[in-house]
Protein backbone atom coordinates (compact mmCIF):
# COMPACT_ATOMS: atom_id res chain seq x y z
CA UNK A 1 0.00 0.00 0.00
CA UNK A 2 1.47 3.61 -0.80
CA UNK A 3 0.33 5.43 2.51
CA UNK A 4 2.90 2.57 4.23
CA UNK A 5 5.14 3.27 1.39
CA UNK A 6 5.01 6.93 2.53
CA UNK A 7 4.73 6.06 6.76
CA UNK A 8 8.23 4.62 6.61
CA UNK A 9 10.07 6.90 4.79
CA UNK A 10 12.64 8.42 6.80
CA UNK A 11 11.85 11.53 8.32
CA UNK A 12 7.36 11.34 8.32
CA UNK A 13 6.59 11.57 11.82
CA UNK A 14 3.48 9.77 13.48
CA UNK A 15 0.95 12.56 12.89
CA UNK A 16 1.23 12.26 9.20
CA UNK A 17 0.77 8.83 9.64
CA UNK A 18 -2.45 9.31 11.57
CA UNK A 19 -3.80 11.54 8.89
CA UNK A 20 -2.67 9.75 5.79
CA UNK A 21 -4.43 6.51 7.71
CA UNK A 22 -7.63 8.36 8.43
CA UNK A 23 -8.14 10.34 4.76
CA UNK A 24 -7.20 6.80 3.33
CA UNK A 25 -10.63 5.45 5.79
CA UNK A 26 -12.21 8.81 4.51
CA UNK A 27 -12.16 7.97 1.30
CA UNK A 28 -12.87 4.48 1.60
CA UNK A 29 -16.11 5.18 3.18
CA UNK A 30 -16.99 8.59 1.20
CA UNK A 31 -18.81 6.35 -1.34
CA UNK A 32 -20.58 4.23 0.55
CA UNK A 33 -22.06 7.55 2.82
CA UNK A 34 -23.12 9.48 -0.44
CA UNK A 35 -24.56 6.30 -1.66
CA UNK A 36 -26.52 5.83 1.87
CA UNK A 37 -27.60 9.29 1.42
CA UNK A 38 -28.42 9.09 -2.32
CA UNK A 39 -31.18 6.07 -1.05
CA UNK A 40 -32.48 7.79 1.27
CA UNK A 41 -33.46 10.66 -1.00
CA UNK A 42 -35.04 8.33 -3.37
CA UNK A 43 -36.82 6.90 -0.60
CA UNK A 44 -38.23 10.50 0.48
CA UNK A 45 -41.97 10.51 -1.83
CA UNK A 46 -41.35 14.47 -1.59
CA UNK A 47 -38.43 14.31 -4.01
CA UNK A 48 -39.55 13.90 -7.30
CA UNK A 49 -37.33 15.19 -10.00
CA UNK A 50 -33.60 14.62 -10.89
CA UNK A 51 -33.21 18.37 -10.12
CA UNK A 52 -34.63 17.80 -6.51
CA UNK A 53 -32.31 15.27 -6.34
CA UNK A 54 -29.00 17.10 -7.02
CA UNK A 55 -30.00 19.61 -4.60
CA UNK A 56 -31.01 17.71 -1.62
CA UNK A 57 -27.20 15.93 -2.62
CA UNK A 58 -25.52 19.20 -2.97
CA UNK A 59 -24.19 16.78 -6.22
CA UNK A 60 -24.14 18.64 -10.02
CA UNK A 61 -26.35 16.72 -12.59
CA UNK A 62 -23.09 15.35 -13.95
CA UNK A 63 -21.96 14.08 -11.02
CA UNK A 64 -25.05 12.84 -9.91
CA UNK A 65 -25.49 10.80 -13.29
CA UNK A 66 -21.74 9.47 -12.57
CA UNK A 67 -23.01 8.47 -8.92
CA UNK A 68 -26.01 6.41 -9.96
CA UNK A 69 -24.74 4.80 -12.80
CA UNK A 70 -21.67 3.59 -10.80
CA UNK A 71 -23.76 2.41 -8.09
CA UNK A 72 -26.52 1.07 -9.70
CA UNK A 73 -26.07 1.08 -13.25
CA UNK A 74 -29.01 3.44 -13.62
CA UNK A 75 -29.88 7.21 -14.68
CA UNK A 76 -31.16 9.19 -11.79
CA UNK A 77 -34.41 9.76 -13.51
CA UNK A 78 -34.61 5.67 -13.50
CA UNK A 79 -33.70 5.62 -10.23
CA UNK A 80 -36.87 7.92 -9.07
CA UNK A 81 -39.01 6.11 -11.52
CA UNK A 82 -38.28 2.67 -9.92
CA UNK A 83 -38.75 4.06 -6.20
CA UNK A 84 -42.31 5.63 -7.31
CA UNK A 85 -43.38 2.96 -8.65
CA UNK A 86 -42.19 0.49 -5.50
CA UNK A 87 -43.74 3.19 -2.93
CA UNK A 88 -47.02 2.44 -5.13
CA UNK A 89 -46.70 -1.38 -5.27
CA UNK A 90 -45.96 -1.31 -1.79
CA UNK A 91 -49.37 0.81 -1.17
CA UNK A 92 -50.99 -2.41 -3.77
CA UNK A 93 -49.25 -4.61 -1.41
CA UNK A 94 -50.49 -3.06 2.24
CA UNK A 95 -53.83 -2.32 0.84
CA UNK A 96 -55.26 -5.70 -1.55
CA UNK A 97 -58.71 -4.85 -1.24
CA UNK A 98 -58.82 -1.08 -2.12
CA UNK A 99 -59.07 0.19 -5.62
CA UNK A 100 -55.87 1.41 -6.81
CA UNK A 101 -56.50 4.18 -8.34
CA UNK A 102 -57.87 5.84 -4.76
CA UNK A 103 -54.23 5.54 -3.36
CA UNK A 104 -52.09 6.44 -6.53
CA UNK A 105 -48.50 7.89 -5.47
CA UNK A 106 -48.40 11.83 -5.70
CA UNK A 107 -45.37 11.39 -8.12
CA UNK A 108 -47.55 10.10 -10.40
CA UNK A 109 -49.04 13.09 -12.84
CA UNK A 110 -52.24 10.60 -13.57
CA UNK A 111 -52.94 7.05 -13.86
CA UNK A 112 -51.64 6.88 -17.27
CA UNK A 113 -47.96 7.32 -15.67
CA UNK A 114 -48.76 4.73 -12.91
CA UNK A 115 -49.96 2.09 -15.80
CA UNK A 116 -47.09 2.66 -18.16
CA UNK A 117 -44.48 1.49 -15.59
CA UNK A 118 -46.17 -1.08 -14.17
CA UNK A 119 -46.35 -2.31 -18.02
CA UNK A 120 -42.58 -1.69 -17.50
CA UNK A 121 -41.71 -2.95 -14.68
CA UNK A 122 -44.14 -6.28 -14.14
CA UNK A 123 -45.35 -6.71 -17.88
CA UNK A 124 -48.85 -6.36 -17.29
CA UNK A 125 -51.31 -3.97 -16.04
CA UNK A 126 -52.29 -3.18 -12.54
CA UNK A 127 -55.34 -4.59 -12.79
CA UNK A 128 -53.91 -8.24 -14.15
CA UNK A 129 -51.42 -7.43 -11.29
CA UNK A 130 -54.61 -7.39 -8.96
CA UNK A 131 -56.39 -10.32 -10.54
CA UNK A 132 -53.37 -12.06 -10.49
CA UNK A 133 -52.93 -11.29 -6.46
CA UNK A 134 -56.59 -12.40 -5.79
CA UNK A 135 -56.62 -15.57 -8.59
CA UNK A 136 -53.75 -17.15 -6.65
CA UNK A 137 -54.39 -15.98 -2.86
CA UNK A 138 -50.97 -14.29 -2.71
CA UNK A 139 -49.09 -11.71 -3.21
CA UNK A 140 -48.18 -11.13 -7.02
CA UNK A 141 -44.64 -10.23 -5.92
CA UNK A 142 -43.42 -13.45 -5.65
CA UNK A 143 -45.42 -14.47 -9.39
CA UNK A 144 -43.23 -11.51 -10.66
CA UNK A 145 -39.70 -12.25 -9.49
Amino acid sequence: MEHRAIAAAPGVGCGYQRQLAELGVFLLAEPDRRIRRLIACLEDPEITSVAELGEHLHLSLASLRRLCARAFGQTPKGLIRRYRFARMLLALEQHPYREWRQFIDLAYCDQSHFIRDCHCFLGMAPSHYLASRNDNGRSGMSQVA
